[in-house]
């Protein structure tokens, strides 16, 4: 393996599905200003948040579990069905309540509140890879 592929292969593929477009471009800067991680790409919808999932296979999944019709834990719930090994990082409005145990209770590794994403999401990401931050 080059040198090159092999910081590739090293790299955490992370796809991020938000409630807004703006929200998408904040994750792709953050996770794109990650040295060790590389953005598989975003979306507002739930249903195009699955098709992309199984075509691009990422290591982490962020899913806003503030979408519309809790859509976001029905993502979480389908793509842990085609993939049980699946790692999702929710992102929350509001402190733990039963959103956040829904997520839980539908695959989630972990939540994190939507105000503390730059300081927390790149830890989070890591560790629900396996990765100490």
């Amino acid at each position: 393996m080059k040198p090159r592929e092999k910081d590739l292969a090293d790299r955490i593929l992370v796809l991020a599905v938000a409630r807004t477009q703006l929200l998408c471009d904040g994750l792709s800067a953050l996770i794109r200003s990650e040295p060790d991680m590389e953005l598989a790409g975003t979306t507002v919808a739930a249903d195009v948040a699955v098709q992309m999932f199984l075509e691009s296979t990422p290591q982490v999944t962020l899913i806003d579990l503030d979408l519309p019709d809790h859509s976001g834990i029905a993502a979480i719930q389908r793509i842990r069905a085609s993939d049980p090994a699946a790692r999702i990082v929710g992102m929350l409005m509001d402190e733990w309540d039963e959103v956040g145990r829904a997520a839980l209770r539908a695959g989630a590794w972990s939540c994190v509140r939507k105000d503390r994403l730059t300081t927390d999401l790149p830890a989070a990401i890591r560790r629900s890879c396996g990765k100490t931050p």
